[in-house]
């Protein structure tokens, strides 16, 4: 929605370009519309990055310490939870009016900031190194296959049809 109001003052500014303004009007309105949008989206994206990282470390962390930082659990068990709340959101926003700003907060920002691809490619090396080829495949596999079905399943308890 808030794309195609922006395309629509866009194309209205383009106008106004050719039959009013002179050239450094139309850029200095142009970069102030440019400005707003994104930096909006810019924001809603870090807030939701924020929280969602600081979760991330909470959650990882809190079950490291319990099943031991070596299982590599932690990043596991917070990239399939993220998984699944990521079909969740995808399956309401496609049946409530959720905006764009929410969505870009919540999916990109949110639980972007939680599940952590990094991690999960970093201790997959760290497997590899230590030796441990047979534990760092099952890690790949479970945590692909694990992925794609935990979003598949929070699509499949939320959506209507």
């Amino acid at each position: 929605m808030e794309v195609a109001y922006f395309l629509t003052i866009l194309a209205f500014i383009r106008t106004l370009k050719s039959n009013v303004f002179n050239d450094d009007s139309v850029n200095f309105l142009f970069i102030l519309i440019v400005r707003r949008f994104f930096m909006r989206t810019v924001l809603f994206i870090g807030a939701g990055s924020f929280i969602g990282g600081i979760i991330r470390y909470l959650l990882s962390g809190f079950i490291d310490e319990k099943y031991g930082q070596s299982a590599t659990i932690g990043t596991f068990a917070v990239n399939i939870i993220g998984c699944f709340l990521i079909g969740i959101v995808f399956a309401v926003s496609d049946r409530a009016s959720l905006s764009q700003d929410w969505r870009f907060f919540i999916a990109t920002g949110l639980l972007g900031g939680f599940t952590t691809f990094s991690a999960f490619s970093h201790q997959t090396i760290v497997l590899l190194e230590n030796g441990r080829m047979g534990y760092a495949i099952l890690y790949v596999t479970a945590s692909v296959i694990i992925g794609l079905l935990a979003t598949y399943l929070g699509l499949l308890c939320f959506r209507t049809n």
